[in-house]
């Protein structure tokens, strides 16, 4: 429920971007945002995935990470300590877990 706002005060959204953000948003899954929770969500997902977190990310809660991974059947987890919410996906051994997880 919280992503959206969230991510549109960290990138400064004006407000008209954001509303047809959130509208897009609810036309796709179908309900509004404030009825959405991801952890019931991805218990809809069949098929596997990564999910790749920092454990010192001062964005996006861990326990956010560890909740989608416990309600996720099939879900994998790489938890990584130091890089934070944006350096994560910059880090080498990050990317070769991924493409790996891909190649799978």
């Amino acid at each position: 429920r919280r992503y959206p706002d969230l991510f549109a005060s960290t990138v400064g959204l004006p407000d008209s971007v954001y509303n047809g953000m959130k509208s897009l948003y609810e036309a796709r899954l179908g309900m509004p945002l404030m009825d959405t929770d991801v952890s019931k969500l991805v218990k809809q997902i069949r098929q596997p995935g990564l999910v790749v977190h920092a454990r010192k990310d001062r964005i996006v809660p861990f326990s956010d990470a560890e909740n989608i991974v416990a309600n996720w059947d099939g879900a994998e987890s790489l938890f990584t300590e130091g890089y934070g919410h944006r350096r994560i996906l910059s880090q080498p051994e990050v990317a070769e877990r991924i493409v790996a997880f891909l190649a799978e």
